[in-house]
């Protein structure tokens, strides 16, 4: 028989243990994409229609969009007001997903009737799941990267871009900036999602998850260079030491170096004039002391704008398989 205190011990050892087992069953850390959908502008439909009316074209939009995060194996986790928070396991699905939703907004007769409107933005991070909510630094994120977003826009991290499959992505950096609880600003990017998504729906199916080995073939003056993993880190500069000598006297000895991660090849300028970045058929992109994912194809100018000198130009072009 136990005595009193230590029956009352023994029992509290018990409490305690089963709290333990309820915290875990109900609270777990993942790894998730979190998007925030906010509809543009709803403060107008409600002075213009009453709210009746502005509800009804409000809620139409909700539903379509939560329509396409369960159509894409997403979970939708709550509504606030004219916002949808949603999660994606695959980031591939996710990316996918909110591209789908700025079409859909933007193809509804009545919707585009109403001129309305969706900003998106995303984040792909850690996160405490509790019950059916999510909560962390991640989701915190992610609602900084929609309040950031004008209409018809989507908005994401460059820890996000990075960690993204390498048949995607069409984005474009536009800068740095902070986001409370964080020391140091974080980068943010644009997706473009006005293109075709045949190859990134090709891409998402599991079957397809591999394709194939990525490659980066660069053109300068009567030279052509194939990267690979193996292949880099690669140097660029004007002197002799590295790997591709770019002798003009707007390069610096060590001006910038291609390095591969994730199956992407990440362009880093360290040089004292920066340098320039043409992407497709987008405007010139000037990174210094920063980096930049070089995709599909484009050209590369070391401390001066590619129309200043054509010749001088480093042409790329991204291959996959």
């Amino acid at each position: 028989m136990l005595n009193n205190s230590k029956l009352q011990i023994h029992l509290f050892t018990r409490v305690i243990r089963c709290r333990e087992t309820w915290y875990m069953a109900t609270h777990q850390n993942l790894q998730m994409a979190i998007v925030f959908a906010d509809v543009s502008g709803s403060t107008r439909l409600f002075e213009v229609y009453g709210d009746v009316r502005a509800r009804q074209i409000v809620s139409r939009t909700l539903d379509l969009l939560m329509d396409i995060v369960r159509r894409q194996q997403g979970k939708v986790i709550k509504t606030i007001g004219d916002e949808v928070m949603c999660t994606f396991d695959s980031l591939a699905n996710c990316v996918l997903a909110v591209s789908k939703m700025q079409m859909a907004v933007q193809q509804d007769e009545e919707l585009h009737r109403e001129k309305i409107a969706i900003k998106i933005g995303f984040h792909f991070g850690e996160v405490l799941v509790e019950k059916k909510d999510i909560f962390g630094d991640a989701v915190n994120v992610a609602a900084r990267m929609v309040g950031l977003a004008k209409p018809n826009q989507i908005i994401t991290s460059r820890a996000t871009i990075q960690q993204l499959p390498s048949f995607f992505m069409n984005a474009r950096p536009l800068g740095s900036v902070k986001v409370r609880g964080k020391q140091e600003k974080i980068q943010i990017f644009e997706v473009i999602w006005q293109e075709d998504l045949s190859r990134i729906t090709a891409a998402v199916n599991p079957l397809q998850d591999k394709l194939g080995e990525s490659r980066l073939v660069l053109h300068y003056t009567n030279q052509e260079v194939v990267l690979d993993e193996y292949a880099c880190p690669f140097t660029l500069g004007r002197h002799q030491d590295n790997d591709l000598v770019v002798d003009t006297d707007f390069a610096s000895r060590k001006h910038a170096s291609i390095e591969f991660r994730n199956d992407k090849f990440i362009l880093i300028d360290k040089s004292t004039n920066g340098l320039f970045v043409r992407i497709e058929n987008q405007q010139n992109f000037f990174i210094h002391r920063d980096e930049i994912l070089l995709h599909g194809w484009g050209s590369i100018c070391l401390g001066q704008e590619p129309a200043d000198n054509p010749a001088q130009s480093i042409q790329y072009r991204f291959f996959v398989g």
